[in-house]
């Protein structure tokens, strides 16, 4: 059997990777499953991933990233010629790319098995998978909040999944609202944040203050900016502790769960910062939050205040 599983929406992706390894669990608990990147691979080792039986298994699953984007030549005609006769009994292939180049005469071979395609979701089919998702976990939400996550998740499924898991929590078997997303949610992440980020990181802070007062020249509340900065410093302590274990890059959005894009630029930016940094600007960040919420300090002072700090950090 081989599966071809394409498109940008990589949660849905691993979602149905986790369906069909469940599926092939139940009828042989000593499944053979390994993933590998088309960038490792090489003819000779697909080869004989496929070919070679399993001493404990009677089945395998073999997953294939990226097979288009990054195989070298040697592996693009070794896998036509391995898609030119039959599987081995048993063995269960799955190809998976995020952007394929639908142009590409591997596409075309790919997209004559059985092949699956998750792009981004828009808003109205966001919100239905939300609503789905929230029924599924006996979780009450009404429309206004269902509409709220969609419209700023929508193509991160990532973070509407964590989102609906944590509004859950905080508020038991009540509804959830958009107050209660208000109060629990920070908006998404937008490029000003990264560079704001970058420019704190850099002890810019002529630069630093400058995309600050964009974004609030655009409307965003003094207190919703400060919770962006802490959500987006929080993020760069959790890459930096999975990277110190010595978990590959590529494997951190499953990690972390945290959109690919949004891994891409936390990474970038944690090699900016030392633990000792880290440790430092979180003591900041609530202080100032502390001192905002008792009413000491207002808000946009202490978001002065702390642009500041950090950059003196």
């Amino acid at each position: 059997m081989i599966y071809f599983l394409y498109g940008e929406d990589d949660f849905r992706i691993k979602r149905r990777l986790i369906e069909l390894r469940t599926g092939l669990f139940k009828t042989d608990a000593n499944l053979d499953f390994q993933i590998k990147e088309a960038a490792n691979l090489t003819a000779a080792d697909l080869n004989s991933l496929v070919m070679t039986q399993s001493l404990l298994s009677a089945s395998k699953l073999i997953v294939v990233s990226q097979p288009i984007k990054d195989s070298s030549e040697d592996l693009r005609k070794g896998l036509t010629e391995l898609l030119a006769r039959p599987v081995p009994d048993g063995v269960v292939l799955v190809f998976i790319e995020t952007q394929p180049d639908q142009r590409t005469k591997l596409f075309k071979l790919l997209n004559k098995f059985v092949a699956e395609s998750y792009p981004l979701l828009r808003v109205p089919e966001a919100k239905r998978w939300l609503q789905e998702q929230a029924q599924k976990r006996g979780v009450k939400i009404d429309i206004t909040a269902v509409s709220m996550l969609a419209e700023d998740f929508s193509d991160d499924l990532w973070r509407m999944s964590s989102e609906l898991d944590k509004l859950a929590t905080f508020t038991g078997n009540k509804l959830i609202t958009s107050d209660s997303i208000e109060q629990l949610t920070p908006r998404p992440l937008t490029d000003n944040i990264f560079l704001t980020i970058e420019a704190l990181a850099k002890k810019n802070f002529a630069l630093a203050n400058k995309l600050i007062n964009r974004q609030l020249l655009l409307g965003m509340a003094e207190q919703q900016l400060i919770a962006m900065i802490a959500y987006q410093f929080r993020n760069i302590v959790l890459i930096r502790a999975w990277l110190d274990q010595g978990v590959k890059p590529s494997e951190l959005p499953t990690k972390t769960q945290l959109h690919p894009y949004v891994v891409q630029k936390t990474t970038e930016l944690s090699r900016q910062f030392s633990i000792s940094d880290l440790s430092k600007i979180f003591y900041l960040l609530q202080r100032v939050d502390a001192a905002i919420k008792k009413g000491i300090t207002p808000p946009r002072v202490g978001l002065d205040i702390l642009t500041a700090q950090l950059v003196n950090a």
